[in-house]
């Protein structure tokens, strides 16, 4: 009884796909029944240039959707969680003079290069502007936007 539900299926199955790739071939066939070499130039033209309208607004269109399965990857282990962006500088002191801010200075380091930067009110880092030191802390200003750095931690003791 197996054997022939097991001939049958198999014939059914084989009868879908060959009706199927029937119609499809038959779906894809461009009939054209004017043979003026004119109008089938135009024709023709006008195909490519409805199919390139076509993959323009699928590019944009895929876009946006494969980046929802980049941000959504379901091979990323459990609990992962984004990275947090860093601040660019860290704050590693500051030497506040009792009386004239001219000799307060500020000890920040660059996070990518290590490199040191001693500044000053009104002193450039980067694209930024020292706009004051306090103790433990620096207002850095960029465009309209103000940055805090303050020290977490003292890493020296």
């Amino acid at each position: 009884m197996s054997v022939r539900n097991f001939i049958i299926g198999s014939i059914i199955i084989v009868s879908i796909i060959t009706i199927g790739g029937y119609l499809y071939g038959r779906k894809n066939r461009s009939y054209q029944p004017s043979t003026d070499k004119n109008k089938v130039m135009n024709t023709q033209q006008n195909t490519e240039v409805h199919q390139n309208k076509q993959v323009e607004r699928k590019n944009a269109n895929s876009d946006a959707f494969y980046q929802a399965i980049i941000d959504n990857n379901i091979f990323r282990p459990l609990g992962w969680q984004p990275e947090t962006p860093q601040p660019k500088y860290v704050l590693i002191g500051t030497a506040i003079a009792t009386n004239t801010t001219q000799h307060t200075k500020a000890y920040i380091v660059e996070r990518q290069s290590g490199q040191l930067h001693v500044v000053r009110v009104n002193d450039r880092i980067g694209e930024q502007m020292v706009k004051g030191i306090e103790a433990k802390q620096v207002i850095l200003q960029k465009g309209d936007q103000e940055i805090i750095l303050q020290i977490e931690h003292s890493p020296f003791f």
